[in-house]
């Protein structure tokens, strides 16, 4: 699973703290996923303006929380690039 799906679950059972340290943004999904089927079921309309800053604000806060968790060595994301795609495409073009 994914941390957000661990933080989703750990949530779900009252885990909070479990929670929050899986992903530390669940609140969004726990919130934003259900606000969303909602508007779509009834149809809502948004404006193209709010949509975009929406958007945005997710794109950057994601990225942002994404780029952080790594920098700062968080337990959770863990990144080896020696087993990673681009390794491997850079060590077989490197052999040729």
């Amino acid at each position: 699973m994914c941390g957000m799906t661990r933080a989703l679950y750990h949530a779900v059972r009252l885990e909070f703290g479990e929670a929050f340290s899986s992903h530390a943004l669940w609140p969004l999904a726990a919130v934003g996923l259900p606000l969303f089927a909602v508007v779509k079921i009834r149809g809502i309309e948004i404006k193209e303006k709010y949509k975009n800053v929406i958007i945005v604000f997710l794109c950057v806060t994601i990225l942002g929380y994404y780029i952080i968790r790594h920098i700062t060595g968080s337990p959770v994301v863990k990144a080896d690039f020696h087993e990673s795609l681009i390794y491997y495409i850079y060590e077989t073009m490197k052999d040729s």
